[in-house]
């Protein structure tokens, strides 16, 4: 058996004497051979929630192959529709949200933040804009990780940037102008996008410290006021708070107490309040809510009302999300900052699928016709006005030059008209 151990080993009968020399040998053999274990699929996770600028999903990129594992573009992209990352959303692209894509969920964060792409930084522990203290530069984007295991509150040291249109995004709601991020508890990541022009000094964010009682309710950051039997209220209750107000409240609960509203009026979509990322504005309330994270609070710079005062409330009920103003109707309202449409450039056409049905191109196509009839028709008349009109006065004319009175007749009531 001494001369067989240089080769394969055909017998069970190997002596110790061989050990060293084989051991090498079939370590080698075996790393060449046995095919490597690729790692299991769960230990990829699309980033929670993402779609990109033209509302595809991560499914989607795979089911219409528009992109490759190795962060490329597939065999049916078009080319037409540019880059993946033209159609960057909420701080990511396909490319980094989509594990089909080459992406996919980071699940190991070294320290509480992490640049993951843009000229973003993190100084002495705080994140900041771009060139912050100086102003930001137009069209800029920037993704910052967040670990939530060690995350804590935000601590605003400064924020100012273009109202309405250079935006930070935290828990998926924008930031913007006067709108700060006071006390949000982030989740993931955090993005920044600023538009083609007017710049502003950015922000800077710092962690802040947990609230852990006593009581329900933190003494408010702000002009609102919490009183001695631990209910929060708005500026000035009962009387009308003022306008161009922030609060943040934060909340102990672990209890599961919900919220009780005592009072809840203000001026719908621009006074608003947010509870666990949902916003309450007009009669709508949060009353039987269990808040989980900080409350805020904002009004615009007209309009004010007797607001409100929230209490705590019974123990053990369970609902987070309750009542409050649906997503879709604060789109209308950008101005304030609600939702994230931008003013610069029309979005990215969707892409359209090869499937698209006939009975899709017939609607567009009868609709398309419908509108050029009424806007021939539209056009028809108004050039049939504008004869008669002419026409009459060139009859008044005529009349002679030394008729300064009204003619009775058509004239007449063209005159009055």
């Amino acid at each position: 058996t001494t001369t067989t151990t240089t080769t394969t080993t055909t017998t069970t009968t190997t002596t110790t004497t061989t050990t060293t020399v084989e051991s090498t040998t079939t370590e080698k053999r075996s790393s060449s051979t046995e095919p490597r274990s690729e790692p299991p699929n769960d230990q990829c996770a699309d980033v929670d929630g993402w779609e990109d600028s033209a509302e595809f999903t991560c499914a989607e990129y795979v089911e219409e192959e528009w992109c490759t594992p190795s962060g490329g573009t597939g065999e049916r992209w078009n080319p037409m529709w540019g880059e993946p990352s033209d159609y960057w959303h909420a701080g990511f692209s396909a490319l980094e949200a989509c594990c089909a894509c080459g992406g996919g969920k980071i699940k190991e964060i070294p320290d509480l933040w992490m640049i993951l792409s843009g000229p973003c930084s993190i100084v002495d522990g705080c994140i900041q804009s771009p060139n912050y203290p100086s102003n930001y530069s137009d069209n800029q984007r920037c993704t910052i990780l967040v670990n939530d295991a060690l995350a804590r509150p935000i601590e605003v040291v400064s924020f100012a940037t273009e109202y309405g249109y250079d935006k930070l995004f935290i828990n998926g709601r924008p930031f913007s102008g006067r709108k700060k991020p006071l006390k949000v508890l982030p989740h993931y990541s955090i993005s920044w996008e600023s538009d083609e022009d007017t710049t502003d000094k950015g922000w800077k964010l710092c962690p802040g410290q947990h609230f852990r009682g006593p009581g329900m309710f933190s003494p408010p950051e702000g002009p609102c006021t919490l009183d001695a039997e631990g209910c929060v209220l708005s500026p000035n209750y009962p009387d009308n708070y003022g306008p161009n107000q922030d609060c943040a409240i934060q909340v102990f609960n672990p209890e599961n107490r919900s919220i009780t509203v005592e009072k809840f009026s203000t001026e719908m979509l621009y006074d608003v309040m947010w509870v666990n990322g949902r916003m309450y504005a007009g009669k709508a309330s949060p009353h039987g809510l269990v808040p989980r994270e900080a409350i805020q609070w904002s009004t615009d710079e007209d309009t004010q009302d007797s607001g409100w005062k929230l209490c705590p409330g019974p123990v053990g009920q369970q609902v987070e999300n309750i009542g409050g103003i649906d997503e879709e109707e604060g789109k209308e309202e950008d101005e304030y900052g609600y939702q994230g449409a931008s003013r610069t450039a029309a979005p990215l056409a969707p892409r359209s699928t090869p499937e698209a049905s006939g009975s899709q191109l017939g609607l567009e196509e009868e609709q398309t016709t419908s509108s050029n009839f009424i806007f021939k028709a539209a056009l028809a008349a108004a050039a049939l006005c504008l004869g008669g009109v002419l026409c009459l006065r060139f009859r008044r004319r005529s009349a002679g030059r030394e008729e300064y009175g009204t003619r009775y007749g058509r004239s007449y009531v063209m005159d009055n008209l």
